[in-house]
């Protein structure tokens, strides 16, 4: 007491450090709205503690549970991602983010099952001093990105229509399979398989009849065969088959024999729609026929072809002959397309004759083939060359235009006028252009168009029958001719064939041929020159040979014959 007291204050100028913590405050909001509103998640963890300091709230969405439960369990989002890459993510986690190497793909799972595929980056933060002490991290969803990635690997190797390995794919399986059987003495299968008359089914009922029943025979091809064997489309209605672990050559014709018999029943289509088509199957095998891809890959497509030359419906096991007569066809093909240029074509005139008066009132014209290499060559060895490769279109108008100026030559020089006929083939049948076509060379040869009749065969008609009225109309109404050829040997309806505006049916010469000595020939015969005189149309009958075939064809009143 009585001394005086003193108060001692100190003063200290703290204006920076406030104005740095509010600098802080800021920034940290900043931060924080800036991870409130991207879509990233971002996070930060302490290294020595191990413990999560921050986590964005994009974190919620993303792992599909809250930041309470994120922050109150630290192994919450290892626990997220998916167990089978798990072990993995932690390992490089620890060894890589502080090295700011760490850069993962992973899928989380979402506590409803959802999985998203999550790319997870992280590097490190550094003290003053430079030693790393945190590591901040992004998240970020790339779900979409990874589905439009894979489906784009699909699309690169699967048909789009059937959902089979597409050419590629299938290629690359056939190697494997080639490969794995040269370590295991195994026999590989390689099958073609050839949708016959797919062009009718698209032509008469559309695409998208045509698209659905390609998906029907993909289903029964993949029930015909073993799980482990690959079923692939080729494109369009082609199909292939690698067979593995075939124990002979056997095993894959079993498995043609079970294929070509799924096809027997009808396809099931839209709107109670049923279709019935066949297949044609080309098989070759490995090491057998040869030890290479590629060459297996053209023995089997060579064998599918010889299948579809064989009438369709079958199998064909690949045999060497097949290169040989291949290399024929190949050589025959480049030799018809010479032979035009070199005028090596010629017709010739088969006369059609009155059955009753025994008088010549018609002409056939015929084409024949003197090949400066082959020499004479059969139409049924060129013709059919010549449809599959497109060449009978500028070959049949060689033979309308021949024919017509002959016919008119003739009646030039005096004779009496005839009727010149003349063969019209698929392939022409199907010219956008025919009718324009025909009625070029009526004016550029002077042939009135009563003196040609344009002979089409059964089962062409029959294929596209609407379509085939409306130009059967435009043909009759330019004034020419039109006959059935071959009538008997296809599968006419009765409906069709009264519509169509036909003058004569031409019966073919397989039922004339035993007309006098088998009875089911001589009936056939009879019905058809009746129906054909209850639709007032003629009847010409084929291959005529003696005099008792001719006699017989007078008692049923047929009218003309050729032979």
């Amino acid at each position: 007491r009585g001394h005086p007291q003193c108060i001692v204050s100190l003063i200290e100028d703290i204006s920076e450090r406030k104005q740095a913590e509010t600098t802080l405050h800021q920034t940290q909001e900043q931060f924080r709205q800036l991870a409130a509103h991207i879509p990233q998640v971002l996070w930060i963890a302490d290294i020595a503690q191990r413990k999560l300091l921050y986590v964005s709230p994009a974190a919620e969405h993303l792992f599909g549970r809250s930041l309470k439960e994120i922050y109150a369990n630290p192994h919450t989002l290892i626990r997220a991602v998916h167990r089978d890459e798990r072990k993995r993510l932690i390992h490089r986690r620890l060894s890589e983010a502080t090295g700011g190497n760490y850069d993962e793909v992973v899928r989380v799972v979402r506590p409803d099952g959802t999985v998203r595929w999550v790319r997870d980056r992280a590097f490190p933060i550094r003290d003053a001093e430079g030693n790393v002490y945190r590591v901040a991290g992004i998240a970020e969803d790339i779900t979409a990105r990874r589905e439009s990635e894979q489906r784009l690997v699909y699309l690169a190797h699967y048909d789009g229509l059937t959902n089979l390995p597409n050419r590629l794919l299938f290629y690359d399986r056939l190697g494997h399979a080639i490969a794995m059987a040269k370590r295991e003495q195994w026999i590989v299968g390689l099958m073609f398989i050839d949708v016959d008359r797919f062009k009718d089914v698209n032509d008469t009922l559309g695409h998208a009849v045509g698209d659905k029943l390609l998906q029907k025979v993909s289903e029964r091809l993949i029930r015909s065969v073993r799980s482990h064997d690959t079923v692939g489309r080729l494109g369009g209605d082609e199909f292939a088959v690698v067979l593995s672990r075939l124990g002979s050559a056997q095993d894959a014709e079993a498995v043609a024999q079970k294929i070509i018999r799924s096809f027997d029943d009808p396809f099931p289509l839209d709107s109670g729609t049923e279709i019935y088509v066949t297949g044609s199957i080309g098989i070759t095998l490995y090491p057998i026929d040869s030890m290479d891809r590629d060459s297996l890959l053209k023995n089997a497509d060579l064998a599918m072809y010889h299948a579809k030359e064989e009438g369709r419906n079958t199998y064909e096991r690949y045999s060497p002959e097949m290169d040989s007569r291949n290399a024929g066809r190949l050589d025959m093909q480049a030799m018809l397309r010479r032979a035009l240029e070199r005028e090596e074509f010629t017709l010739y005139y088969q006369p059609k004759v009155d059955v009753q008066s025994n008088r010549v009132i018609g002409m056939e014209a015929l084409i024949r083939w003197n090949s400066q290499e082959l020499g004479f060559v059969s139409p049924e060895d060129f013709i059919p060359i010549a449809e599959e490769v497109g060449l009978i279109v500028p070959i049949g108008e060689w033979v309308l235009r021949t024919a017509c100026a002959q016919n008119r030559a003739w009646q030039n020089e005096g004779h009496a006028p005839l009727v010149m006929s003349v063969n019209i083939s698929a392939r022409q049948f199907r010219e956008k252009n025919l009718v324009d076509k025909i009625k070029d060379v009526l004016i550029e040869t002077g042939l009135e168009a009563r003196y040609l009749d344009l002979e089409i065969t059964e089962s062409l008609i029959m294929n596209h029958a609407d379509s085939t009225i409306i130009l059967l109309e435009r043909l009759h109404q330019l004034g020419v001719g039109l006959s059935i050829d071959d009538f008997g040997t296809g599968y006419s309806s009765l409906a069709y064939l009264k519509r169509f505006p036909v003058q004569s049916l031409k019966i073919d010469q397989s039922f004339v041929r035993e007309l006098t000595t088998h009875a089911d020939d001589a009936a056939i015969v009879t019905a058809v020159v009746a129906m054909a005189r209850s639709l007032k149309l003629k009847v010409i009958a084929e291959g005529v040979e003696t005099k008792e075939q001719l006699d017989f064809l007078a008692t049923l009143q047929c009218d003309e014959y050729q032979g």
